[in-house]
């Protein structure tokens, strides 16, 4: 099962986690469904790598630089950052005392985070993962992880995924509630400009879990046909096609700034073999994975 992950900062511990693939050994449900760990991100201070999990990362001391692909964001003590899966990271010029927490959540928990939020708030995160945060809202998150911290020891409480879920909403309510992004947009949205959107919103997010139409079809609770008339109608393209484009972006994205092998990468993507992503990375760029890294490589 893949997880997503939630960083706040307060004591100078080391990740020793390792990221999983989905192919790695079960945990037992808790684990598996969330974690937390104390880090100074140092794992992503070498090289660029590609993350499975999704990052809030909520910085309390010193400052760093944190490259999502190809955009920086510098972050000092206040600030904030979201972080999909499937991005490539690296943290560079970070201070002694930079310090994160990282809260690791499975799928359905961010399943349910995601339901809850309205699509322009959705969009807006993905395009302005950074925010800076006043004293109120530094309060505010640094409470809430204290509440998850309780949950998760709770062993009598059986509803800790649909708490955890809830208290990660609220947090991004705070997070971003004070932002300026248009909200009213919503309502100023025909039903397929709606969908269309939410549609952009979850090919990010789930691309590499979900290669069908029907699957996305069915988050969206239309049917197939009238998802390919929506982005016939604003790209000139089928689902499928933009479904594929954002699989093979991850994929070129690792090949060049990770050394996972092709077999780590086709897991990430969602393949179930090899041998069936080297077709799809044929049929996509008439080249085979191996081919593309070394000219990446070489164009370096």
């Amino acid at each position: 099962m893949e997880s997503f992950v939630l960083i706040f900062a307060t004591e100078k511990i080391v990740i020793m986690e390792t990221i999983k693939n989905t192919n790695s050994e079960p945990q037992s449900p808790i684990e598996d469904a969330f974690n937390v760990k104390i880090s100074d991100m140092r794992e992503f201070s070498d090289n660029m790598r590609m993350t499975n999990r999704t990052l809030l990362v909520h910085c309390t001391e010193g400052r760093a630089m944190v490259s999502i692909n190809t955009d920086d964001y510098p972050i000092e003590k206040g600030d904030s950052l979201f972080i999909f899966p499937q991005k490539a990271i690296h943290v560079s010029n970070a201070t002694d005392d930079f310090l994160t927490t990282c809260f690791t959540f499975c799928n359905e928990i961010l399943d349910d985070v995601v339901t809850g939020l309205s699509t322009a708030l959705l969009l807006y995160i993905h395009h302005n993962p950074l925010v800076k945060l006043g004293a109120t809202g530094h309060s505010f998150i640094n409470a809430m992880s204290e509440l998850i911290k309780r949950v998760k020891d709770d062993k009598r409480q059986v509803y800790k995924n649909k708490i955890i879920s809830n208290i990660l909403s609220n947090i991004l309510l705070i997070r971003y509630g004070t932002q300026q992004f248009d909200d009213t947009l919503n309502s100023h949205y025909n039903r397929s400009e709606e969908l269309f959107k939410r549609f952009l919103t979850d090919i990010e997010i789930y691309c590499c879990r979900n290669h069908g139409v029907t699957e996305f079809a069915g988050r969206l609770y239309i049917t197939p046909k009238y998802l390919t008339d929506i982005t016939r109608a604003k790209l000139g393209k089928s689902p499928k096609e933009m479904i594929d484009g954002a699989i093979l972006r991850r994929a070129e994205s690792s090949l060049i700034n990770t050394h996972k092998s092709i077999k780590e990468i086709s897991i990430d993507c969602g393949f179930t073999t090899p041998a069936y992503f080297a077709r799809f990375f044929r049929r996509m760029k008439d080249m085979t994975p191996q081919d593309f890294r070394k000219r990446a490589f070489l164009s370096k």
